[in-house]
C-alpha cells in the first residue's frame, strides 16, 4: 500500500498506467505485478472519491491475484480489504 497527499493522484495516476502498459507488455497481462500495479490503480481511484473505477481494477486484481496465489495468499486479502473498504464508503454494507 501507498500513502501520498490527494494532491498527487493525477501524477500517480499517470505512473501507475504506464506502468501497467508496460508490464502487460513484457509480462503479459496474467502476472502478479499486473495484479499489483492494478490494485494499486484501484487505490488512487478510491483517493479520488471514483469508486466504481476502483472497483473494476480490485476485481481485475483480485481474479488475477485469486488465479495465480490462491485464496490464501496475504496479496489476495489485501485486494478483498480493498474492495471491502470501497464498498463500504459506498454504504454498501452488505457487500462489504
Amino acid at each position: 500500500h501507498f500513502h501520498m497527499p490527494k494532491a498527487d493522484t493525477d501524477s500517480a495516476m499517470r505512473l501507475y498506467k504506464e506502468a501497467l502498459t508496460i508490464r502487460q507488455a513484457i509480462l503479459g497481462n496474467e502476472h502478479c505485478d499486473c495484479a499489483t500495479t492494478l490494485n494499486n490503480i484501484g487505490r488512487v481511484f478510491y483517493m479520488k472519491g471514483e469508486y466504481n473505477e476502483a472497483m473494476q481494477c480490485y476485481r481485475e486484481a483480485l481474479r488475477i491475484r485469486h488465479t495465480l496465489l490462491g485464496d490464501d495468499h496475504l496479496d489476495v486479502a489485501a485486494t478483498i480489504y480493498n474492495a471491502g473498504q470501497t464498498h463500504h464508503q459506498c454504504g454498501e454494507l452488505d457487500e462489504a
